[in-house]
């Protein structure tokens, strides 16, 4: 069963053609058909969707051997509502749920409530962790060997540790999450000693404040390992301790040594704002376009050895730098933030960030003309658009995903998808049944605006045409969802 995609990006006139093949898999209801989440797991198979109704649930779940949708009706709805309402309990022991090393890649968790345990998820493989909200845990997200994948769109909050925390070998994108209060770091990374494919870790577009230590804390262990670090468009406010913060020798309790730790880390656009300590230590830190404000003692320490920050704001801090290395041009004015710390029209940091930046002889940062609006990126978190259809007087608007109505609809065989993301989102348009059951996914990681032409030619595993109905089709980009119906007709 297939459907032929053609994929028009009206801003790049870029004509991309394909196959998508639709895998069906059934849907197992708890508590309906199987009263606990752990039956209906074990009755699962490969594939398919445990759909968890509204409740709570006192489990310890595995999932192993598999590939797995474990979700509550969020995922059928896009209903956040549903998140707070279904609630996996782990009686304060163990994990609440287990992920083996055998599970398969497109294993996912999304919508639930998790809280309760020495671990919220205990992560041994790569997989998907969407819409979830963790507290009450030890560690909300504990990721050991071999694991990672994509953490997005959560918020972690109240944990009695590190809200993510990554050991040995992950590769993982941590993005559009909220993670904010937890009692240590909102993100602890270990750099164990590993030597083999580089390991790529992105954290972005995320907001992180109001942990009881560091923001992001990176813990240095003997010899250099294959890992690069880009951290990325988060906002990093108010951690009692340092918003990214360099320690030495396993040692995870915060002292601003400023670490020279020598794996490459990239800070891009990000705001740092009324931490106690900026940044502090890295030996190839490659800071652009940052702004670092309010912090109570050193915005920028012991960056140095390899590193550099450059295009980046200071103000308000007790100390601008120390033994760290600067190099211009540099805004030394209030960035003149909003209350979300987005820059408002007057803000010295429009269109003074660097679009390219060369250092030691390698291009460390290269983005086009579609990264940005106006003559040069801005500094900070949030960049904003500024063309005349979207500004009154002098004031930047934000641009806001959306996801149009199709046409024609009703339809029979071909219809039109239009949408619209900002370059910055990752993107995940994926077409249900009426009953929720996944049928394919049009497109994953696009970030351009356009308009997707669908030929609906699929059929079922007996040669016959999918039938007429009701179908979805949903658009993800970062905290935004939405669905619309396509109706197919004979």
């Amino acid at each position: 069963m297939n459907i032929f995609i053609k994929n028009l990006f009206s801003t790049s006139a870029l004509l991309v053609t394909g196959i998508v093949t639709f895998a069906f898999s059934d849907i197992i209801h708890v508590p309906d058909a199987f009263e606990t989440i752990r039956s209906g797991i074990n009755a699962a198979s490969d594939n398919d969707t445990v759909l968890v109704a509204p409740g709570e649930y006192f489990e310890n779940i595995e999932l192993d051997g598999k590939t797995l949708t474990l979700a509550s009706r969020f995922l059928t709805t896009g209903d956040t509502s549903y998140i707070s309402q279904t609630i996996i309990d782990g009686n304060d022991s163990g994990q609440v749920i287990y992920v083996d090393e055998n599970v398969g890649p497109q294993t996912t968790i999304t919508g639930l409530t998790i809280r309760n345990a020495n671990d919220g998820i205990a992560c041994d493989a790569r997989i998907n962790i969407l819409y979830n909200r963790f507290t009450d845990c030890k560690d909300a997200i504990d990721y050991e060997e071999n694991s990672g994948g994509l953490c997005a769109y959560n918020v972690f909050e109240l944990n009695k540790d590190d809200a993510i925390d990554l050991d040995d070998f992950v590769d993982i994108v941590i993005e559009g999450n909220i993670i904010r209060n937890n009692e240590d770091d909102g993100i602890e990374i270990r750099l164990h000693k590993y030597s083999g494919p580089l390991l790529t870790c992105i954290i972005r577009n995320n907001i992180i404040t109001g942990n009881d230590e560091d923001g992001i804390q990176f813990i240095d262990y003997e010899d250099i390992s294959d890992r690069v670090f880009y951290i990325e468009r988060n906002v990093i406010s108010h951690n009692e301790m340092v918003g990214l913060g360099c320690m030495s020798d396993g040692n995870t309790t915060e002292n601003y040594e400023g670490a020279a730790i020598p794996e490459p880390i990239y800070v891009f656009n990000n705001t740092f704002v009324n931490n106690n300590y900026g940044i502090t230590g890295g030996a190839n830190l490659v800071a652009l376009n940052n702004i670092l404000l309010n912090h109570t003692g050193t915005a920028a320490k012991n960056v140095k050895g390899n590193s550099i920050l450059s295009y980046c704001a200071f103000w308000g801090n007790g100390t601008d730098v120390d033994s760290s290395n600067v190099l211009s041009p540099l805004v030394n004015a209030d960035p003149l933030l909003d209350k979300d710390y987005r820059l408002t029209a007057e803000s010295p940091c429009l269109d003074h960030g660097a679009a390219l930046f060369v250092w030691q002889g390698d291009t460390v940062l290269n983005f086009s003309n579609n990264d940005y609006v106006g003559t040069a990126p801005d500094i900070g978190a949030f960049e904003f658009d500024n063309s005349p259809s979207k500004v009154q007087g002098d004031i930047h608007t934000p641009r806001k995903p959306d996801l149009y109505q199709n046409y024609p609809n009703p339809f029979n065989p071909a219809t039109n998808i239009r949408y619209f993301v900002p370059t910055t989102s990752v993107v995940k348009m994926d077409i249900y049944d009426i009953t929720g059951r996944y049928v394919s996914t049009l497109a994953d990681g696009f970030s351009s605006p356009g308009t997707y032409s669908i030929n609906w030619t699929a059929k079922d595993a007996a040669g016959r045409p999918l039938p007429s109905g009701l179908y979805f089709c949903r658009l993800r980009a970062g905290s935004f969802i939405k669905t619309i119906k396509l109706i197919l007709i004979e």
